[in-house]
């Protein structure tokens, strides 16, 4: 089943709890994205047969599912005991596209200590105490206690599912901008998909696109690094570092090297921001969030080899951290109190696996990294013996592109995209975008930037 773009949403959820969120939420995706409508469920009258009927009904006709938990398990229809409506309506999403590797699933819960957390456990008092009769203190704890085996049940399945299934938020108003945001970039990517080929509207170039710039090398690096692991018999779990002076591509290649494990096979994964200063919990923390598996003890770097492992079995992970912060043991910090550790915990739990899926951390510093300290940092060497991915496998530092790299990644394109774009972007106009985009007085500042500004694919 090939994935659609997302139109009209059917959304889960408790109503006399999350009743104003839901409601909220709506109106804030329908005003702030194209074309998408958001069905809620408004009416209850009925036998409990019809009510599920009605309900599978409306839920079919939609292109995808949202749902918006809380703190309450919400109506249980006679005959479908133990089920509540919100959890028939996740399994029917689960069933309906379950043979998609990222199916059009969202899920929002809010974040544990967070204003919507406590918020939302409020709202669920009062929704107990709505009931005629109020609910007794068993009802509510049995209520509580089947809501709890819900999000369980949810959390494992997201662990194998995969994608960015899973939100946590703080706020009813960050939970609208994330739905919103989740839903654009579940369109955007499909039309990129469906585009591949197209000429790109001016403006557009994907970062993945400006990453491939003149480091062709570099990617032969990791694939020849991660080849020689596979030859070696280790798992192959690989640190990357991607470093060198500020704004010259490190994101952007950061992008591509994503794509590029994605075309292996299916892979995962997610981009984490920059951390100042680094800690190793927060990381651990924000990386079992990216995985849609979020830390709930007090030792995150477990939880995450835990998420990791399972993953690992389905297929490959690259997780991008965008920046170490600037202090000036942050590799150390990284190399020693996080990634060392999360190798061994990952090793006890047998992956990965010898012959196996792949994990690929890419790092992003953007200052030199100190190539100098060799308990930091690997050389690269691929004899069985120089094999130590417990240190960094560190790329050449980034550096000013030269107009003749840039002059190259042009043609490439042209021939990649054969008939997208007009015959005057022959060799004598690349060499004048290339000579324009790195003329060192040349604005803006960064030759990224002004190959973005130019636009030259619509000429």
């Amino acid at each position: 089943m090939s994935a659609q773009e997302v139109e009209r949403i059917f959304l889960s959820a408790t109503v006399l709890d999350c009743g104003r969120y839901r409601t909220d939420l709506k109106a804030y995706v329908e005003n702030f994205t194209d074309g998408v409508k958001i069905d809620l469920q408004k009416h209850w009258a009925g036998g409990a047969a019809d009510v599920v009927s009605a309900c599978k009904a409306k839920f079919d006709a939609q292109d995808a599912y949202l749902g918006l938990f809380g703190h309450r398990y919400g109506w249980v229809p006679a005959g479908f005991e133990p089920d509540s409506i919100t959890k028939l309506e996740w399994r029917w999403a689960v069933e309906r596209w379950k043979a998609q590797r990222e199916p059009p699933i969202f899920i929002f819960r809010p974040r544990k200590g967070a204003l919507a957390h406590s918020e939302l456990d409020t709202l669920a008092e009062a929704a107990f105490d709505q009931q005629a009769p109020p609910a007794s203190a068993p009802e509510r704890s049995a209520s509580r206690a089947s809501q709890a085996a819900f999000m369980a049940d949810i959390d494992a399945w997201a662990q194998v599912a995969g994608g960015r299934i899973m939100e946590f938020f703080e706020s009813a108003e960050q939970l609208q901008q994330r739905a919103a945001k989740a839903i654009t970039c579940w369109n955007l990517r499909l039309l990129r998909q469906a585009s591949r080929g197209a000429r790109p509207g001016a403006g557009q170039i994907p970062a993945s696109e400006f990453g491939r710039i003149g480091r062709e090398t570099d990617f032969t690096r990791v694939q020849e690094a991660l080849e020689a692991l596979a030859d070696a018999g280790r798992g192959a779990a690989l640190s990357v570092a991607v470093h060198g002076d500020e704004f010259h591509g490190q994101l952007e290649f950061a992008a591509a090297l994503g794509q590029q494990v994605a075309a292996l096979e299916e892979a995962d994964g997610g981009e984490l921001a920059a951390l100042d200063p680094l800690d190793p919990h927060t990381l651990a923390r924000r990386a079992c969030e990216c995985l849609r598996r979020p830390s709930v003890t007090a030792d995150p770097l477990a939880e995450l080899a835990e998420a990791l492992a399972a993953r690992l079995k389905q297929r490959h992970v690259l997780l991008v951290l965008g920046g170490l912060g600037a202090a000036a043991d942050r590799w150390t910090r990284f190399v020693q109190s996080f990634w060392q550790p999360l190798l061994a915990a990952l090793a006890q739990r047998g992956m990965p696996a010898p012959g196996g899926r792949r994990l690929v951390w890419c790092v992003v510093d953007h200052q030199p990294a100190p190539l100098a300290d060799k308990a930091l940092f690997w050389d690269g060497a691929h004899d069985a013996a120089a094999l130590d991915t417990r240190r960094v496998l560190p790329l050449p530092a980034f550096g000013t592109l030269d107009a003749r790299r840039v002059e190259r990644w042009l043609a490439a394109l042209k021939k990649e995209y054969p008939g997208q774009f007009p015959s005057t972007l022959d060799e004598a106009h690349r060499k004048a975008i290339a000579a324009s985009a790195t003329h060192p007085d040349g604005l803006p500042a960064f030759v990224y930037q002004r190959l973005q500004r130019d636009g030259f694919w619509g000429r």
